[in-house]
């Protein structure tokens, strides 16, 4: 059996938090950071994230996040209804 060896070094940081909400919080920090980067080096980022309520907290640390920068809108869509609702809207 032949394997193939990936030049991709895998990390992995394991952070424990106390509540839910500290998690949240530190989870929309590190995202933020990657859309900002990705946005300085290609000019934009598209994102889709999990919508159930073990994201709850983190969808609203990343909505109040304003270092991500205008204009930033969220979309929450919900498969039911099958209609796209912007749950925030930031202008410049």
């Amino acid at each position: 059996m032949n394997r193939v060896k990936s030049p991709v070094a895998r990390s992995l940081e394991l952070n424990v938090l106390s509540t839910r909400d500290e998690m949240g919080k530190a989870a929309a920090r590190g995202v933020a950071e990657a859309m900002k980067r990705f946005i300085r080096e290609r000019g934009r980022v598209n994102v889709v994230f999990a919508a159930a309520p073990s994201q709850d907290e983190f969808l609203a640390h990343l909505v109040k996040n304003k270092s991500i920068g205008p204009p930033a809108s969220i979309w929450m869509t919900t498969w039911t209804c099958r209609a796209a609702t912007p749950i925030l809207s930031r202008s410049t």
